[in-house]
């Protein structure tokens, strides 16, 4: 397997939770061997599990760590898109707590194409990226979808200093991909952004 982000070949292999990842040496990627990837099906019944919904204060304390910073780069007069917004779209109505328009897209739950008719002038895509079997492509049809100075607000664990066999994250089935902030970097780099911010789990890119 070659790396799903950079297309980079050398990688180091990781045994973990019964299933095999490999580590980019390029981008530092952590992605997981295709064989042990879940068919959509399988995917979609792991999704249904998910409860998370508006009148959820810690679930909207939660999506509050990407919805806050992004406050500073967007305006009322702007239009974003949630980007897997999942079963129920709280991030989307947490920015119109804000007075800021936001619109839907998700693969399983809201599969409305015609959203990527328009051009944004934010982006964001909360707990989504692990999930991505592709995430230079769809890195890439995102930003084709963001207007010139458009802003792509990402949040996902990264890991970093983690010990991976130990840690939480990749026992969710449904997570395929971890990246770490040298990632981000080389995202930013590859695709001409400018990192706004940077916490330990939410990236703000600029374009």
């Amino acid at each position: 397997m070659i790396c799903p982000l950079c297309s980079h070949s050398e990688k180091k292999l990781i045994e973990a939770f019964e299933k095999k990842y490999f580590h980019c040496n390029n981008c530092d990627l952590i992605y997981m061997d295709k064989s042990f990837h879940l068919s959509p099906s399988l995917e979609k019944k792991h999704y249904d599990f998910h409860e998370n919904n508006y009148e959820d204060e810690n679930y909207k304390s939660f999506l509050n760590q990407l919805v806050d910073p992004m406050l500073d780069f967007i305006s009322s007069e702007d239009l974003g898109l949630d980007f897997g917004s999942g079963p129920s779209p709280v991030l989307s109505m947490i920015f119109n707590d804000h007075q800021i328009k936001c619109e839907n897209y998700d693969l399983y739950y809201q599969d409305d194409k015609a959203v990527f008719n328009k051009k944004y002038n934010f982006i964001t895509s909360s707990e989504v990226f692990e999930h991505l079997s592709n995430p230079r492509k769809i890195i890439e049809f995102l930003l084709q979808q963001l207007k010139p100075f458009g802003v792509l607000g990402i949040m996902t664990d990264l890991h970093d200093e983690k010990d991976f066999s130990n840690w939480h994250y990749p026992r969710d089935p449904t997570h395929i991909c971890f990246y770490s902030k040298k990632t981000f970097h080389f995202i930013a780099e590859k695709y001409s952004l400018e990192i706004a911010y940077s916490s330990k789990r939410v990236h703000i890119l600029k374009s």
